[in-house]
């Protein structure tokens, strides 16, 4: 039997989760969420900081940088100077690591611009 908390509270009774039905029973339930962007990159910048996604300097979704092009589209990153979650982490002695999609810049690799090492991630694998 499915317990009414974790999946099933959700409505979905066909697939067991009991993991996730203690998990749901014990912790904090999120049952609203809200996006700050309706795209990735100023979405991922709003989860690392916890800022409005304008204000740390990712208004909208970034292409891969064009220096020669005129919407200066490859200046859209996120600022130094940002307070991230790892950064918050790494004070309360903990390690951090990341993996997965960075995009929090248009340029990657290029020290003129923050990577995940810059924001708080000790090891970081990133595209």
């Amino acid at each position: 039997m499915i317990s009414d908390t974790g999946i099933s509270r959700y409505g979905y009774k066909i697939i067991q989760t009991p993991n996730l039905d203690k998990l749901a029973a014990d912790g904090i339930q999120f049952t609203s969420a809200y996006s700050a962007a309706p795209v990735c990159s100023p979405s991922r910048v709003d989860l690392l900081t916890g800022r409005n996604p304008n204000l740390a300097g990712v208004y909208d979704w970034i292409p891969e940088a064009q220096p020669n092009a005129k919407n200066s589209r490859d200046l859209v990153h996120m600022r130094k100077g940002e307070t991230t979650i790892p950064m918050l982490l790494k004070t309360q002695g903990y390690a951090t690591a990341m993996a997965g999609k960075w995009h929090c810049n248009p340029v990657s690799n290029d020290p003129s611009q923050l990577q995940p090492g810059d924001m708080g991630f000790d090891h970081w694998f990133a595209t």
